[in-house]
């Protein structure tokens, strides 16, 4: 499962994802998300998609600009850290 810790140390692969959608009603406005690994469609309400929203068929992470992460089936070392 795909976590926030391995998004940030780099380990995960990086596609992007499509979004169709928004609804817009008082707090019920979503999108609906196709996984661009698994292909499952998933709604994600836009209040609280800056959390992320985990796939689940999948268990990738798909974030508010478009990107869904998932982690590598090999995990090499980690890439260092730049400042």
């Amino acid at each position: 499962m795909t976590t926030w810790k391995d998004i940030k140390d780099g380990l995960c692969e990086v596609r992007e994802h499509d979004r169709s959608g928004v609804y817009p009603a008082m707090g019920r406005s979503y999108y609906n998300i196709n996984c661009p690994f698994c292909g499952v469609s998933t709604r994600g309400y836009v209040w609280s998609i800056g959390g992320g929203k985990r796939c689940p068929g999948c268990k990738a992470m798909h974030d508010s600009i478009g990107q869904t992460h998932k982690l590598r089936r090999t995990v090499s070392a980690p890439r260092p850290r730049t400042s």
